[in-house]
């Protein structure tokens, strides 16, 4: 995982530079390595990582409550500080998690293809299947559930899990 992670990881985190990608893929590598929960490497991401546009747009529309409210100097920018922190907290655990799904997968098949090159398992008979949450509503999610591909193969367009960020679909593997 760790190989993977330190070559492709980040390749979904939207908004960030090259060099900020470079920062997370090495973060994500000692996530592997170390053995860190998505928590303690969200920790080691948050200070990494800015804002996305729409959390930029939160932060100015909840100081303008909170001055509305009343709320001026140390407080103000304390208070608006805590908010912030917190969006860029939650940005940094969708990366972690994502990652990990990402990872996760990758090893995943690896593991289904090296048992088939063990002869553990049928590679013409074994199946790979999409399966989501059955309270997903996002629509692409709904629409790959119970696809199958090949084992090593590819999803319809190439679909891979996760799809997108904070995906909470997986691979499964039909044996017959």
């Amino acid at each position: 995982f760790g190989e993977y992670l330190a070559g492709h990881g980040a390749e979904l985190a939207t908004g960030i530079n090259t060099a900020t990608r470079d920062g997370l893929r090495a973060t994500l590598g000692a996530m592997h390595s170390e053995g860190l929960s998505a928590t303690q490497a969200a920790a080691l991401i948050r200070p990494q990582i800015g804002l996305l546009p729409q959390h930029a747009t939160a932060v100015a529309n909840y100081a303008a409550r909170v001055i509305e409210d009343g709320l001026t100097g140390a407080d103000l920018v304390a208070d608006v500080s805590r908010y912030t922190t917190q969006l860029r907290q939650v940005r940094a655990l969708m990366i972690a998690r994502t990652e990990s799904a990402i990872a996760m997968t990758e090893g995943q098949q690896s593991a289904w293809q090296q048992a088939a090159d063990d002869g553990l398992i049928d590679p013409t008979t074994a199946r790979m299947g999409w399966t989501t949450d059955p309270g997903s509503e996002h629509e692409p999610c709904v629409e790959m559930d119970g696809e199958e591909a090949e084992l090593g193969g590819e999803f319809v367009g190439g679909a891979t899990v996760p799809l997108h960020p904070g995906c909470v679909c997986v691979v499964v593997i039909r044996v017959e």
